[in-house]
């Protein structure tokens, strides 16, 4: 780690400062910390395949539609599936939520728009269920978080804090809510979801973008086959695409808070406030934690973002 800085208050009342080892509600990066990996190991071993329809897996996903989706656009974003589930007061759990996308049908067919969808993602969480015989949060840090030592990461502010008693951010001014996920559809189907509910610190994420920097390696071992990262941060969008998307990552810049990020490189946001973008071709990762929507939703984070992107590229 080259440069560490924490800034900022945890609570406003008390009013608390943060510290290095505050956990933070990673929102979407759980869909490149957890998912896309656990997606790309399971397809190196067999258990997954990318260009199979989804429906081989889940055959009910199939019904109103929804046959031609294959598991490579569920990673990039290109299915042409709603961006998130109604909460509308008639499903809870995640039961309730697989009768939702089964009786979905597309938007638009596969590789034709690009619409950022939760609901991708959410099904990839049980596709990885499904193909590893775990649940998501056992799988991932069975094979993804104790072998890269992030080990204050886990689904749930609490278990991941819990664990040395370290302090977390709240999202919330509500105190029941403290350590609970703050994206509602992920709360409503439990927070073990594969598009949000994962809770980590800094440290932890800088050393999932340490292992991908290396190829795959973390402590002499390998996680992710060298070819699985680069695949994972290549374009896969469709010929003439507008928005180039990787297996679960933005490429060069391409999301519009963070224009200014340099070409060549790939990152995540999370509406909690957190990033992560990374430049291999100088070995450079950036993590950037914030609990921006602490205590009323209404905190801003883009020119921050704009402001540590600039740094990065004059690094």
């Amino acid at each position: 780690v080259r440069y560490q800085r924490t800034r900022g208050r945890r609570t406003r009342e008390p009013a608390t400062p943060l510290t290095p080892d505050t956990v933070f509600d990673l929102a979407s990066l759980t869909k490149v910390l957890c998912t896309a990996p656990a997606v790309m190991q399971l397809a190196a071993r067999g258990r997954l395949d990318l260009d199979a329809p989804v429906a081989r897996y889940w055959p009910a996903f199939g019904n109103n539609g929804k046959q031609a989706i294959l598991v490579r656009h569920l990673l990039t974003h290109y299915s042409g599936l709603v961006s998130d589930l109604t909460l509308a007061p008639t499903w809870q759990d995640m039961a309730g939520a697989r009768r939702l996308i089964e009786a979905m049908p597309p938007l638009a067919p596969p590789d034709t728009v690009f619409i950022y969808s939760d609901v991708n993602y959410a099904v990839l969480g049980e596709l990885v269920r499904t193909a590893s015989g775990e649940p998501l949060d056992g799988y991932c840090a069975r094979h993804l978080f104790r072998p890269t030592r992030m080990r204050d990461t886990a689904f749930g502010g609490s278990r991941a804090a819990d664990r040395r008693g370290l302090p977390i951010a709240p999202t919330s001014a509500d105190p029941a809510r403290l350590g609970k996920v703050h994206d509602p559809t992920a709360a409503r189907m439990g927070g073990v979801v594969g598009h949000a509910g994962l809770f980590g610190t800094a440290a932890d994420v800088a050393r999932f973008v340490n292992m991908l920097l290396d190829g795959g390696r973390a402590r002499g071992q390998r996680l992710l086959r060298r070819a699985a990262v680069d695949d994972m941060t290549r374009n896969h969008a469709p010929p003439g695409a507008a928005r180039q998307r990787g297996f679960g990552w933005d490429l060069a810049g391409d999301d519009r808070s963070n224009a200014a990020v340099p070409f060549g490189t790939y990152g995540h946001t999370g509406f909690t406030g957190t990033s992560i973008w990374v430049e291999p071709a100088r070995g450079i990762g950036v993590v950037l934690l914030t609990h921006r929507v602490y205590p009323d939703n209404s905190g801003q984070v883009a020119a921050l973002r704009a402001a540590v992107a600039a740094i990065m590229r004059r690094w």
